[in-house]
């Protein structure tokens, strides 16, 4: 027999977070959910881990088996790094497409990084409020987006779900949205909810991630840095509404329904490994393939390190960077820094129309913003120009460092053989270890993967990086150095949230014994665990298992 399942998530929903406001008695509805059924810490991959986490889920399959590690891939013909959106779930389909015709009626609500599917037997809605939703909004049947919009308005905030963590207005703007987008997510649930008694109702609320970005932080490094900015929980308001909101769709569920309440990863207090793979190590790797050569924020080592103001960290993206970068010409360097930004563009595309380059290194953010190339918004893929002549080189990433190298008969200007590949692979990880926190000396790097081995070097499902650097976070690094190419920084850091592999789930269902605990379990077992509740059989496709105690299961 078929149990109804209404699955919510929490898109990067903190595990930490969830469990301190449990404890604070903040977060009623889940408190009751934890109170009336189980609960389990859930871990994800360590490496790509802002990238990988929603495909893991709905495909149940690892990134190795299912080949995709990301949104940005390197084009293997050139240097250049394209979006390429979500995976296309082909050989490995979302763990709900459960054939169609099917007996099992499903409805899926936005749903990140997830395509439509026509094995499933019920309604998708795609694109309405997600984070980062990397594919089309759309649904099936087409016109139900049009028809959820029309009458409910569209997500506030969708697309545009960040802000300067220095500028309160700003933020608090952003609150204001999430609210918003959170009630009206909530309506939307109840309604499909209303339509029919679906044998899987799963959403999400992406409103965790956006929040996770941006909020406001009470960390001693922050709260001292700000001191005239009052230090807000902003994080614990859009929990409390979401909180607010999972009461609401548990009260409109068929009373015989299991609940579950889930995270794929978290998010934890900001250490800037987002700025560290995207800009620090793709400068060290720079000045290590082209000693004496500097791109951004040259400075000695002896020099005294400054703190930011306010006004410098507050500098909107991660364009502001590029006014640091390295002239020779003092006037052009002293332009770039106070140029506005509308400027910079009508004169790249001025310079581009005239089919002239300023540096055989480097392209603007600028320049890549009017051409529509891909990642304008990562320091990293500023560097491009360059890697063809480099040995190794850095890629845009979301989360660690990612080290390419650049190897004859694979890349298309390889200059590494097979036989330098493993020495050259040594070097630049010696050449990391040495990167140091310049205030205070502590090393940056925690673990060093290798993806590949000789003879994996052409296989095209492992990551583009050869080398994934995993940094330490217990530190706030704004400024690093290495005494083989000096100092880099200090620059300004924008996000205020990098993302963990830590997850959660909660169940309640008739025969989940009330507050029970739950065995740690993967991201993995999600998916077979919510077909589990439901009473099917869990493809052999998965490769998680069940988390459930197979006595309640027994009992469904």
């Amino acid at each position: 027999m078929v149990q109804s399942v209404i699955a919510i998530g929490l898109d990067a929903g903190d595990s930490f977070v969830i469990q301190q406001l449990l404890k604070d008695g903040k977060l009623p509805n889940l408190e009751k959910l934890r109170n009336s059924g189980s609960y389990g810490d859930l871990e994800n991959c360590d490496i790509y881990r802002a990238e990988t986490p929603w495909t893991t889920v709905l495909t149940g399959c690892s990134p190795q088996t299912v080949g995709y590690w990301g949104p940005a891939k390197l084009d293997t013909e050139s240097y250049t790094v394209n979006a390429i959106q979500a995976y296309e779930y082909g050989k490995y389909p979302p763990f709900y497409a459960l054939g169609n015709p099917s007996k099992h009626r499903v409805a899926i609500f936005d749903v990140p990084q997830v395509r439509l599917s026509d094995q499933v037997n019920g309604i998708q809605v795609l694109g309405w409020g997600a984070h980062s939703q990397q594919t089309p909004s759309y649904s099936y049947p087409p016109e139900l987006l049009n028809a959820i919009s029309s009458k409910y308005k569209e997500h506030p905030a969708f697309g545009n779900d960040h802000a300067n963590i220095y500028d309160q207005h700003q933020v608090n703007q952003l609150i204001k949205e999430l609210q918003q987008g959170i009630t009206r997510r909530t309506k939307i649930c109840k309604d499909l909810l209303q339509r029919e008694e679906w044998d899987l109702f799963l959403t999400v609320f992406s409103e965790t991630h956006s929040i996770g970005h941006s909020h406001r932080l009470n960390d001693q490094h922050h709260a001292s840095s700000q001191r005239n900015i009052p230090v807000k929980n902003d994080l614990v308001t859009i929990y409390q509404a979401i909180d607010q909101g999972i009461g609401e769709i548990m009260d409109a569920a068929p009373k015989n329904a299991s609940i579950v309440v889930f995270s794929g990863h978290g998010m934890r207090a900001h250490y800037n490994p987002d700025l560290t793979s995207n800009f620090f190590l793709p400068e060290s790797l720079y000045r290590w393939n082209f000693p004496g050569k500097v791109g951004f924020t040259d400075s000695t080592l002896q020099a005294e390190i400054k703190e930011l103001s306010i006004k410098q960290k507050s500098q909107r993206g991660y364009r502001c960077l590029w006014a640091q970068k390295h002239d020779s010409n003092p006037l052009r360097q002293w332009l770039r820094a106070v140029t506005p930004t509308k400027l910079h563009r009508i004169y790249a595309s001025f310079l581009d129309n005239l089919g002239i380059r300023l540096s055989e290194d480097f392209v603007s953010p600028y320049t890549m913003q009017n051409r529509s190339m891909g990642f304008d918004w990562q320091p990293a893929s500023w560097y491009s120009p360059a890697w063809s002549r480099m040995k190794a080189y850095a890629l845009p990433s979301f989360s660690e460092g990612c080290i390419r190298i650049n190897l004859a008969g694979r890349d298309p200007k390889g200059i590494v053989t097979v036989e330098n590949y493993e020495a050259v692979c040594n070097e630049v990880i010696a050449h990391v270890e040495k990167l140091r926190d310049a205030r205070t000396g502590a090393p940056l790097v925690e673990r060093i993967v290798r993806t590949r081995t000789l003879e994996t070097l052409y296989d095209a499902d492992l990551p583009d990086a050869d080398i994934i650097i995993l940094w330490d976070e217990s530190q706030f690094i704004d400024c690093v150095e290495n005494p083989d190419i000096g100092r880099i920084g200090p620059v300004p850091i924008q996000h205020s949230g990098s993302h963990t592999s830590n997850g959660f789930i909660m169940v309640k269902g008739e025969r989940i014994e009330a507050g029970s605990s739950l065995p740690k379990g993967h991201s993995l077992d999600l998916a077979p665990t919510i077909l589990s509740l439901m009473g099917l059989e869990p493809s052999t496709q998965l490769e998680g298992k069940n988390l459930l105690p197979v006595k309640a299961l027994a009992s469904l």
